[in-house]
């Protein structure tokens, strides 16, 4: 029998998927749905330590130029995580096509979707996006292990090119799916220095920010820290 609550909710996804009565698919979406984060299994140290960065899959958006309200003159347009300001390809949640962590495991989804469901691609551009084994919770100001389950970083598509484009700090939701950029929602590379596409330039500067509590005033809950790629569409 299984012993961990990812291994029962995998064993009731096989016997029903084996049924034909539901896919794994709609059980993950029926567990986001019931706030269960069991995708974010948190990595106790007698399990060994999980990978320093780990994938967590693509998304087409649609990149903003700065607003006018963002004073950081430096920064030409948005690149963040969040779809706050660049705004993702459509509101696919509704599609059932994501992943676990919310994106997409290979570009080739998206596409199909938006042909299915006749969503205009043009003008939008292909992220990759990994992020780091860490998290940071605030209020207190702790750090805490987390990773996905070994089949979530298995069915994600490696990309063929990408470029680093810098990393973003993002606020997670309680069912673990992204909230804001508190660099360009809540304005904060007013005060820290970006480059042009609003993110920082190493991960280190990430967790120097966090640590010294840098963005304490953004919303609470836990910060994640993303590395963020430019792809290639297929």
């Amino acid at each position: 029998m299984p012993s961990t609550t990812w291994q029962i909710w995998r064993f009731i996804a096989d016997i029903f998927h084996g049924l034909g009565k539901i896919t794994a698919r709609h059980l993950t979406n029926l567990v986001q749905l019931a706030g269960h984060q069991f995708y974010d299994a948190v990595v106790d140290s007698s399990e060994g330590s999980p990978r320093a960065v780990f994938p967590v899959g693509y998304m087409a958006k649609r990149v903003k130029f700065r607003p006018e309200w963002l004073d950081a003159r430096n920064v030409e347009d948005i690149y963040s995580v969040s779809r706050c300001l660049s705004e993702d390809f459509a509101d696919y949640w509704q599609y059932s096509q994501h992943n676990l962590s919310g994106f997409f495991d290979a570009p080739g989804i998206i596409v199909r979707l938006a042909t299915d469901n006749s969503i205009d691609l043009s003008g939008t551009s292909l992220f990759f996006y990994e992020t780091h084994e860490l998290e940071f919770e605030e209020p207190g100001g702790t750090w805490k292990s987390f990773h996905p389950t070994n089949s979530l970083m298995n069915q994600i598509v490696s990309p063929q090119k990408t470029i680093l484009e810098g990393f973003d700090i993002v606020t997670i939701n309680g069912t673990g799916g992204v909230e804001c950029s508190p660099l360009s929602c809540d304005s904060l590379a007013r005060e820290i220095d970006t480059n042009r596409h609003c993110l920082l330039t190493s991960l280190e500067r990430a967790q120097e920010l966090l640590s010294r509590g840098k963005l304490s005033d953004a919303a609470p809950g836990a910060r994640r820290i993303f590395a963020v790629y430019s792809a290639q569409w297929p």
